[in-house]
């Protein structure tokens, strides 16, 4: 009888051994193999969005050392020159849209030189954080060359090379010029440049 329960007992604790390592051997072996790749695909998802982020940020701005360059474009003979400029202050730190937005407001509001010059509009060409190309589009006001002096109400007064537009009045009285010039301006006197005509116009003016 003591036999059969030291045999009994000797069982019970083989069982139990087995029962305990089978459980160890699965939670170690088993269990871990299967939360690796979780733990692994969470920190690639981060890494992915902190990627994303940073390629989202990195919008090309205008920089101090980009380069500046300006077309002007003249309207009237279609010619087209070009040249570096010293960038502006306000431009760094902008990007394409807020560029455009600021050539815009200057098209309102050009300096008194580009008015001068006969400013028409300005516009973005190109825009990079190497290079920036900016037209500036003028139609300067052509002075006519040749002109007519011509008899009005017993005055002379200067009309453009077409008979028919008034340049100016000058104040000159007819009968203050000599006959032979009188008779000249009663049929139309040609003055074939702007300096002669200035020059006419300081000899005979009192």
């Amino acid at each position: 009888m003591r036999k059969t329960y030291f045999i009994s007992f000797f069982l019970c604790v083989i069982t139990l051994g087995l029962v305990y390592f089978s459980a160890y051997f699965y939670s170690v072996f088993v269990l871990n193999d299967h939360t690796i790749p979780l733990e692994t695909e969470v920190i690639s998802e981060e890494e992915h969005s902190e990627a994303v982020l940073v390629d989202t940020n990195d919008t090309p701005s205008v920089k101090v050392n980009t380069k500046l360059v300006i077309e002007s474009y003249d309207l009237n003979d279609y010619t087209l020159s070009i040249a570096d400029e010293e960038l502006p202050m306000e431009y760094i730190g902008l990007t394409r849209d807020e560029l455009i937005a600021a050539i815009s407001d200057y098209c309102s509001y050009p300096t008194e030189e580009d008015i001068s010059a006969g400013f028409e509009s300005m516009q973005l060409i190109s825009f990079s954080e190497d290079k920036v190309i900016v037209r500036k589009s003028y139609k300067p006001v052509i002075l006519p060359e040749q002109f007519y002096l011509m008899a009005e109400n017993h005055y002379v007064s200067v009309y453009y090379d077409d008979r028919e537009t008034i340049y100016m009045y000058t104040g000159i009285a007819l009968d203050s010029l000599p006959e032979n010039v009188q008779r000249e301006i009663v049929s139309g006197k040609f003055i074939p440049s702007i300096h002669e005509l200035y020059g006419f116009l300081e000899t005979y003016s009192s």
